[in-house]
């Protein structure tokens, strides 16, 4: 079995429109992906029109929260199609996300860099959710600065207080994900903040970690599996894949099967998946 479940399009911060990242990820020999963008559940019905023979599709979304003055990313994953009360919650985090670009911007010009929220918007047209990565990339591609490492590290790291983070908390996230029929799930915590926080917010009806990630040794992910067996919290597997400096090639990732299958079970298996014979499958690659 091979699975990402935390990819992003360009929908909010990708590289790539939903139908190439599902058919990139079909010719690399991923089986079921998940799109999971910012503020965003868009790019499942996109992807899906596209979703090439064998594949799976989970609808996915990441949300941005705030955990004791840090930041925390908690992914839903969705069995079924989500309401209208979900959709216009998502709408509304979008027009705050621009709010706070907007005002991030104002300081990032006070401090001598030339960008407008309408240069960033006009560059990435396709996004829903503008981001600081979008800044940082225009930055990037306007000169300012050489990297996007040092664009985050000199100006938009989240410790400088550039650029106004959201107000949503970590346990608002998840009951949120949990009120509209979801799986809250747990991004990329680094080991310390796992061993210190998931408890608080298994609590907190958080119901999964992403513990197999590009960046994780084999031995934290081994903690972390016993803790989540000690926590009933299931394990996901993302890379939180942008694009890959825009290239299509996905990172593998190493992951136990039997877990995965457990996360999988929650979600219908005909749901977002095209039957074998509409396209051929493409002969797995390695990344």
């Amino acid at each position: 079995m091979r699975i990402d479940l935390h990819l992003h399009s360009s929908l909010s911060d990708g590289a790539f429109v939903p139908e190439d990242v599902v058919r990139f990820a079909h010719k690399t020999g991923l089986e079921t992906v998940a799109l999971s963008d910012h503020d965003s559940i868009s790019a499942f019905a996109r992807a899906e029109a596209v979703l090439p023979a064998g594949m799976r599709l989970l609808r996915g979304v990441e949300l941005s929260s705030r955990f004791e003055g840090t930041e925390f990313h908690i992914l839903g994953y969705f069995p079924s199609d989500v309401g209208d009360s979900f959709r216009a919650y998502l709408s509304e985090a979008q027009r705050s996300r621009r709010e706070r670009m907007a005002e991030g911007i104002i300081a990032l010009r006070a401090r001598g860099l030339s960008v407008t929220i309408e240069e960033i918007t006009s560059r990435f047209p396709g996004s829903e959710s503008v981001s600081r990565s979008h800044v940082a990339q225009y930055l990037v591609d306007t000169d300012q600065v050489p990297s996007l490492a040092e664009a985050f590290e000199r100006h938009l790291k989240y410790t400088l207080d550039v650029i106004p983070r959201t107000r949503l908390s970590s346990e608002g996230a998840i009951a949120l994900i949990l009120e509209h029929g979801g799986l809250p799930v747990w991004a990329h915590p680094s080991i310390e903040a796992f061993d210190a926080h998931v408890r608080t917010l298994a609590a907190a009806g958080l119901r999964g970690v992403e513990i197999y990630t590009r960046r994780r040794p084999g031995g934290e992910a081994a903690f972390c599996e016993k803790t989540c067996d000690e926590l009933g919290l299931l394990a996901t597997a993302g890379s939180d894949w942008h694009g890959n400096g825009r290239r299509p090639r996905f990172i593998p990732l190493n992951y136990d099967d039997a877990r995965l299958e457990e996360f999988l079970s929650h979600f219908p298996a005909a749901a977002g998946t095209r039957r074998t014979g509409a396209v051929a499958l493409a002969a797995p690659q390695t990344p």
